[in-house]
C-alpha cells in the first residue's frame, strides 16, 4: 500500500509541475491524473477470483455447521479459519465468522447465498493474514446483519485483535471485495472496516449501518459495483472514508443520508455515477487530524495544506448537501466528467469550498447555492466559468438550463434546494459569446470576458476564501482570485507568525473570558 501511495504522490506532483496555462496544459495534467488514479488503483488481488470448486465447504443450519474440507473449525456459534485458502459459505448462521490465519496467509470467502446474524460487533472478521477477499457468487444474495456495541477497554486493559472488530466486515490487514452476487448489511455499527487498504471490483451492495458504510484506513479504491448507502447516524457516519486516498474509478453509487458523502486525503474521481446527500459536506478532502485541541484541528483545517488534492477526471458526480458541496483543505482540480452541486441554502457554508485555489480545465461544473461563503474560482483555469449572483433566493425544484448563442444546451440540471448564486463552467462556454442561463421562467443573457464572468450584485458577506462580496458582481481592481502572500485560509489565520508557538489551550497571562 505503502509503494501505491507514495507513486501516487509522486504522478500528483508531476501533474502540479506540469500545470501551465492554457489547453495543452490542461489536457497534460488530465492525462498525468488519470495515469496516477489508474495506477494507484491496482488492488491487492489485482485478478477477479477463480471458481470455488477447491474450496472448502461450509454450510450454515442455525447454531451449526457441516465442514468438508481443512482449514476451518466450529464452535459455540463461531467459525475459525485458521490456514490460507479458499473457503464457500452457504446456510443460515446465527454466529461469527473469525479469520485467524498466519501472518503471511491469504483467504478467500465465497459468499454462496449465507445469511449470518451476530449479536456481536462484526458478522465476518480477519484478524491476522495480509489478505481477506470476499467474493459474492453470481446470482445470490447474502445478508449480514449485526446488533452488537464495540468493545470498550476496562481498567486501561488493552482490547484483542478481535474486540477491536467495529464492522459487519471488518479486517485487520487489506480486504478485496468483488464479485457477481449481492452483498446486503444491516449493522449497529460501520459496515465494512478495513485498517490497511479497501478494494471493492465490483458487485452489488445495500448497506444500512450506524456509522461508516465503507471505512478503509490506508486507502480505498472503487473500481465497480453498485451501492445503495443509508448511515443512520448522520452526525459521524460517512459513506466512504479513508485517511488516505479515496480513488474512485468506475462503479454506480447512490448514499442517501450520512454525515459527509465521500472524505479522505485526496479524492479522485475518474468514472462512475455518484449520487450523495449529506448532512454535512457532500465530497471533503482533509487531512486527519488525531490531535485533542479543537483550536489547532480548527485552525490546520483552515490552512491550504497541499498535500490534500480534490481531482475530477470523469465520471458523474450530484451533491445535495447541507454543508459544504465541495470542500478541500487544500485544492480542487477538474479536468473532466460533471459535477453538479446543490450547497446549503444558507450563508454558512459554500457549493465549493477550498482552503487552496479551484482549477477548472474540462468538463461540466454546476454549483447552486448561498452567496455569502461563495468562494471565486481561479484565474488558473483553462475553461471559462460564469457566477451569477441573484437577488432573491430561487426556490427548491428550479431548473437550469445554459445555452450558447445558437441555442445549443450546453448543461443543464433542476436544483433540489433553494439559492441565489450559481457557478457554471463547460466546454462551450466560449469567450465573446453571449450565453443564456435560464432559471425558471427567468433569463439572463451574458457575455463571456474571460475565464471568469460575473453576473449580478452580490449581497453581504465576505465569501469565505477571498470572496468579496458588496462589490456589484465584480472583484475589487487587481483582485486575481489568489490570497495575498502567507495568507492561509478563512478569517486570516493563515500561517502563526514568526516566534509564536501556540498557548497550549491557555490565555496569556491576565486575559479573561
Amino acid at each position: 500500500m505503502k509503494n501505491r501511495t507514495a507513486l501516487f504522490a509522486v504522478l500528483l506532483s508531476v501533474s502540479m509541475l506540469s500545470s501551465a496555462c492554457g489547453t495543452a496544459a490542461a489536457a497534460q495534467r488530465t492525462a498525468a491524473d488519470s495515469a496516477a488514479v489508474q495506477t494507484a488503483a491496482e488492488s491487492p488481488a489485482a485478478a477477479e477470483s477463480p471458481a470455488a470448486a477447491d474450496a472448502t465447504t461450509v454450510i450454515f443450519n442455525g447454531t451449526e455447521a457441516k465442514i468438508n474440507g481443512s482449514g476451518a473449525e466450529f464452535s459455540d456459534g463461531v467459525l475459525k479459519i485458521v490456514s490460507g485458502g479458499s473457503y464457500t459459505l452457504s446456510g443460515t448462521l446465527e454466529g461469527q465468522v473469525l479469520v485467524e490465519t498466519g501472518k503471511e496467509d491469504e483467504v478467500r470467502l465465497f459468499l454462496n447465498g449465507v445469511q449470518i446474524t451476530s449479536g456481536g460487533a462484526y458478522a465476518i472478521a480477519s484478524v491476522k493474514g495480509a489478505l481477506l477477499t470476499v467474493t459474492m457468487m453470481p446470482g445470490t444474495t447474502n445478508t449480514l446483519t449485526v446488533t452488537g456495541a464495540e468493545t470498550e477497554a476496562q481498567d486501561g486493559q488493552e482490547l484483542t485483535e478481535e474486540q477491536e472488530a467495529d464492522a459487519a466486515v471488518y479486517v485487520k490487514n487489506d480486504l478485496v471485495l468483488n464479485g457477481e452476487g449481492t452483498l446486503e448489511i444491516d449493522s449497529s455499527l460501520k459496515g465494512v472496516h478495513a485498517k490497511d487498504t479497501l478494494t471493492v471490483e465490483k458487485g452489488e451492495y445495500v448497506i444500512h449501518s450506524a456509522d461508516d458504510a465503507f471505512n478503509g484506513k490506508d486507502a480505498v479504491t472503487v473500481n465497480g459495483g453498485s451501492f445503495s448507502i443509508v448511515i443512520a447516524d448522520t452526525s459521524e457516519g460517512k459513506g466512504i472514508t479513508s485517511k488516505g486516498d479515496v480513488l474512485l474509478n468506475d462503479g454506480s453509487m447512490v448514499i442517501e443520508a450520512c454525515s459527509e458523502g465521500i472524505e479522505g486525503l485526496t479524492v479522485a474521481v475518474n468514472g462512475g455515477s455518484w449520487s450523495i446527500t449529506s448532512e454535512d459536506d457532500g465530497i471533503n478532502a482533509r487531512e486527519k487530524y488525531e490531535g485533542d485541541d479543537e483550536r489547532e484541528k480548527e485552525m490546520l483545517s483552515q490552512q491550504n495544506n497541499e498535500k490534500i488534492r480534490m481531482i475530477f477526471n470523469g465520471g458523474t458526480v450530484t451533491v445535495n448537501s447541507k454543508g459544504d458541496g465541495l470542500d478541500s483543505n487544500g485544492s480542487i482540480e477538474m479536468n473532466g466528467g460533471a459535477v453538479y452541486v446543490s450547497g446549503s441554502a444558507d450563508n454558512g457554508n459554500a457549493a465549493v469550498d477550498m482552503n487552496g485555489e479551484a482549477l477548472v480545465n474540462g468538463g461540466i461544473l454546476l454549483a447552486a447555492g448561498a452567496q455569502g461563503m461563495t468562494e471565486p474560482l481561479s484565474d488558473s483555469s483553462a475553461q471559462n466559468i460564469i457566477t451569477v449572483y441573484y437577488e432573491a433566493q430561487l426556490p427548491a425544484g428550479t431548473a437550469v438550463t445554459v445555452t450558447n448563442a445558437g441555442g445549443e444546451e450546453l448543461v443543464s440540471w433542476t436544483v433540489p434546494k433553494a439559492f441565489n448564486m450559481l457557478q457554471i463552467s463547460a466546454e462551450g462556454i466560449q469567450d465573446g459569446d453571449t450565453v443564456t442561463v435560464k432559471t425558471g421562467g427567468e433569463e439572463k443573457k451574458i457575455t463571456v470576458t474571460g475565464i471568469n464572468t460575473y453576473e449580478g450584485t452580490r449581497s453581504g458577506g465576505f465569501g469565505g476564501h477571498g470572496g468579496m462580496g458588496g462589490f456589484g458582481g465584480q472583484r475589487p481592481e487587481g483582485f486575481d482570485g489568489q490570497r495575498p502572500e502567507g495568507f492561509g485560509g478563512r478569517g486570516m489565520r493563515g500561517e502563526r507568525p514568526e516566534g509564536f508557538e501556540g498557548m497550549d489551550g491557555q490565555r496569556p497571562e491576565g486575559m479573561t473570558p
